[in-house]
């Protein structure tokens, strides 16, 4: 099970680092004016919060597993055999 954490986490990271690199605001560094430079910034905003919500929700899922692998539950006892006439 730690080796397909492993893999999930690689996946993730694969997925969101350049998604985040993607959506941040970029072309706001040859923006002539300040408005114009200010749409740029606010137009990246609703992917940036895209980009931390999951970020957030996978460490909150991540958290919560290993939580649950590193502190298993114990066994269920086994019911008592029924006595023989």
């Amino acid at each position: 099970m730690l080796k397909v954490m492993a893999v999930l986490r690689l996946a993730v990271v694969v997925v969101l680092v350049p998604y985040t690199v993607w959506s941040l605001p970029w072309a706001a560094l040859m923006a002539k004016t300040f408005d114009e430079q200010y749409a740029r910034c606010a137009a990246s905003l609703r992917e940036l919060s895209i980009a931390m919500g999951l970020t957030i929700a996978w460490l909150l899922v991540d958290a919560l597993l290993g939580w649950r692998l590193a502190f298993p539950r114990p066994a269920a006892a086994a019911p008592p055999a029924p006595k023989a006439p």
